[in-house]
């Protein structure tokens, strides 16, 4: 642990980027999750490591997220797509791709509009082929979200669709109980999902192909807090450790918090002249 902080601090020293940096520690830190894996190390010491923080700017300018009318269209154009309810899902409760590619059927609960992230899935590419492993989430928290209707309704036309698939599938079918999979029950690669269907709703949006899977993580906060909901109901539906978590990620919203904050104290302490000053109940005699 203590190497690799002398690394980062040595690569800033020699006037790397803070966000080159911080690609090393990912790439460093996969590797050797991989080597825990297969048990050539104990513990991973990159986990300990304390890479250079990234600056409000640079976290801003890292994550691409959707305006008011970019989400909307977004919507729109999740209509007709197989997956098009899984980014519709992940618009709406900020769910990581690695969980919503884990969720499984028996945490969702339609008639309750609720979904329950329990796990995430992580793929990996092996010599012998290719393998999936189910694990924790980042923060190895169970969270219900509650969903709109409008997801509800396109979970339930999904898993409809989804029946028919394993029919026409037969016994090629290998049902892992997931709620987004291939055609054959298979989990999805996140790189296809990344690159192909992803892209594709993008361009039937019109929006800039730039846009990652983690924009509609970050598009869900940020146009949330924007709207006004308590940092700590946004905390509480992306999943994290703490509210100082959230706060800290998207501290670019606040100013435009602190303006609405101000609109509503006008409100109450300068109220419009022409409207009708209230003198309140009248309190009975002798109270």
């Amino acid at each position: 642990m203590l190497d690799l902080d002398q690394l980062y601090a040595n690569m800033v020293g020699r006037g790397l980027s803070v966000r080159t940096v911080r690609a090393v520690h990912v790439a460093v830190k996969r590797a050797l999750k991989d080597a825990v894996r297969k048990q050539l190390i104990s513990h991973n010491p990159a986990v300990d490591a304390d890479p250079p923080a990234r600056t409000s700017n640079e976290q801003q300018r890292e994550r691409p997220v959707f305006t008011l009318e970019e989400a909307a269209a977004f919507v729109r154009a999740t209509n007709g797509q197989r997956l098009g309810p899984m980014f519709l899902l992940q618009l709406v409760t900020g769910m990581r791709p690695g969980e919503c590619r884990g969720l499984q059927w028996q945490d969702v609960d339609l008639e309750r509009g609720t979904v329950t992230v329990r796990q995430a899935m992580s793929h990996y590419g092996v010599k012998d082929g290719e393998t999936w492993s189910f694990g924790p989430t980042k923060t190895k928290r169970v969270n219900t979200i509650p969903i709109p209707k409008r997801v509800v309704q396109a979970l339930r036309h999904h898993r409809a669709i989804q029946e028919e698939e394993k029919r026409d599938a037969g016994p090629e079918y290998r049902d892992y109980g997931l709620v987004f999979c291939t055609p054959l029950g298979t989990p999805l690669d996140h790189n296809n999902v990344a690159k192909r269907d992803f892209k594709r709703v993008l361009k039937v949006a019109g929006l800039p192909s730039s846009s990652t899977l983690y924009s509609l993580r970050h598009s869900c906060a940020t146009l949330l807090l924007s709207e006004g909901v308590h940092p700590k109901v946004v905390s509480e539906r992306l999943g994290h450790a703490s509210i100082t978590t959230t706060l800290q990620t998207y501290a670019h919203v606040l100013p435009t918090m602190q303006e609405k904050a101000v609109e509503v104290l006008n409100r109450l302490l300068l109220p419009d002249k022409s409207a009708k000053v209230s003198a309140g109940p009248r309190r009975p005699d002798g109270i």
